[in-house]
């Protein structure tokens, strides 16, 4: 197991760096070595909880690491059809599923691989009622205190409906909230969630994702699950979560090669080959410290290539002067990076590589 889910990639592991910095640029190298072993610490998390253990594909879609996560054991949750056949072809198992946007055949396609849909609307239910689908193997998303109010249903005005029109009472729901920053708010999230269960029995509660901050403190990320896990038990409820982020953000490095190099009074602005604006923000972006000469540090933005002032992947690093052709790269690239890759500028999207594959 990982003794520490939260440091960083660091020079360190044999060869890996000399890897990162061979290729050509721009590229997010997977490290898969820290991915499998982050995908066991959090395994053996969810082994504590006695929960189900899936992974969010919506993080990082690639076939490679969907199938390092199914030969790890980690079902999936997947949040449309392109998602599904992904995670279908890897082999991951069980599947859970939530999403707005779910159709009718996508709903039809999990239910007939024994997945499980928390529906968030009416018409998603009134979808699987048409296709003949026995509602309770389902359950619900709700908007709980302080939830994303567009997602699920209301529960103190709408689950009502779903008994009054189709019979239907859930016993499967998912709370998911965005991100889990302490374990006190945890801790009252948890009072919330039994407040749900006192008016709804449940058999199954889904807490989604949303533990990245959490887990730049393994004491904390532990004593959370510990919460949980005594929480499930106590409400006899089964578990499930979904690991999007914290599975594999610190897996993957973006390495870029400078294009130029301005100065601007004693601070330097460095261009890179690859536009921030290109590869998301979801996660923060940490410049590995590292550098190819060394020297009296001096302030440094580092921006991408585009025409966009705010195009920056740092402000105020302390870096050594660099020149056009040396390398940088930065940390937490793994997730939500290249499965929401764009391309202002018809830019070309970064290359993937892999150091420590099983497949060569």
């Amino acid at each position: 197991m990982a003794a520490s889910l939260p440091s960083l990639l660091e020079s360190g592991r044999t060869g890996f760096d000399a890897f990162v910095f061979s290729r050509k640029t721009p590229a997010v190298v997977y490290d898969l070595g820290r991915l499998r072993e982050d995908a066991s610490a959090l395994l053996a998390l969810c082994a504590k909880a006695e929960a189900i253990c899936c992974y969010a594909v919506k993080a990082n879609r690639h076939p490679l690491i969907l199938r390092e996560f199914a030969a790890a054991g980690f079902g999936a949750d997947v949040a449309s059809a392109g998602e599904l056949d992904l995670a279908t072809a890897a082999g991951l198992s069980p599947l859970v599923a939530t999403a707005p946007g779910l159709d009718a055949r996508t709903i039809g396609q999990i239910d007939r691989s024994r997945g499980t849909v928390y529906f968030d609307h009416l018409s998603q239910i009134e979808h699987a009622v048409d296709l003949g689908i026995d509602l309770d193997r389902h359950g619900v998303r709700v908007s709980m205190p302080g939830d994303y109010a567009a997602f699920g249903f209301d529960p103190r005005i709408e689950l009502d409906v779903l008994r009054r029109r189709f019979g239907y009472r859930p016993r499967r729901f998912h709370v998911h909230n965005g991100e889990n920053l302490s374990c006190a708010r945890l801790r009252a999230r948890l009072e919330d969630i039994g407040d749900l269960l006192a008016a709804f029995p449940a058999t199954e509660i889904n807490m989604g994702g949303g533990y990245g901050v959490l887990s730049n403190d393994w004491n904390e990320l532990t004593k959370a699950f510990e919460l949980m896990a005594r929480f499930g038990r106590r409400r006899r409820v089964g578990l499930v979560f979904e690991f999007g982020k914290v599975a594999v953000a610190r897996a993957g490095v973006l390495v870029v090669t400078i294009l130029a190099r301005k100065l601007r009074g004693r601070r330097q602005i460095l261009v890179a080959d690859a536009s921030s604006y290109n590869l998301g923000s979801f996660e923060r972006r940490v410049l590995l410290k590292q550098f190819p000469r060394g020297g009296r540090r001096m302030p440094t933005t580092i921006v991408g290539p585009s025409c966009y002032e705010e195009d920056v992947f740092a402000l105020d690093e302390m870096c050594p002067a660099l020149q056009a052709g040396d390398r940088l790269a930065f940390v937490t690239f793994g997730a939500y990076t290249m499965s929401i890759a764009a391309s202002l500028h018809g830019l070309p999207a970064p290359a993937e590589h892999f150091y420590g594959s099983r497949e060569g």
